[in-house]
């Protein structure tokens, strides 16, 4: 039975935090879970995460943070692989990889930077709608290049 280490209210929502030593079948060794549950007081929607370490002296919330720290890390590189053009490298060699993930790595801080500077306030404009946003630009600016009359500024 999962032991209830801490429970928190933040505004509308209230979350658990229980952690047990677990056992899995295909596991041999105990397993770290932590659960932690949070409820919407108003709405009372429920959400649950589970979250497993083979670390079993380590305590819940250094466990939950490395799991924060985790996740925004790997949205991080899920953009560098689309934005930065490294998931159509086709480099092998150890140098190759490590150059060609640092360069997508640079861009996608480049461009995170440029987009908080252009959306400060809008937290969801991701590094996605920033891209399509200046090659939108682009390219309506190349086709006004093209006309043979200059329309009127918008």
């Amino acid at each position: 039975m999962p032991d209830l280490t801490e429970t928190t209210v933040e505004g509308p929502i209230q979350t658990w935090v229980s952690q047990a030593q677990l056992r899995h079948k295909a596991c041999p060794q105990p397993l770290h879970g932590v659960i932690l549950a949070t409820t919407n007081l108003p709405t009372h929607t429920r959400a649950d995460v589970v979250l497993f370490r083979s670390d079993v002296d380590l305590a819940d919330t250094p466990l939950v943070d490395y799991d924060g720290l985790r996740f925004p890390r790997e949205l991080h590189f899920r953009d560098a692989k689309q934005s930065g053009g490294l998931e159509d490298c086709m480099n092998v060699t150890p140098p190759g990889v490590s150059k060609a993930a640092q360069r997508s790595l640079f861009m996608v801080h480049v461009a995170d930077c440029l987009r908080t500077a252009s959306h400060p306030r809008d937290s969801d404009y991701s590094v996605l709608d920033w891209k399509a946003d200046w090659r939108a630009s682009t390219y309506v600016e190349e086709t006004r290049k093209m006309l043979p009359e200059k329309p009127e500024p918008v």
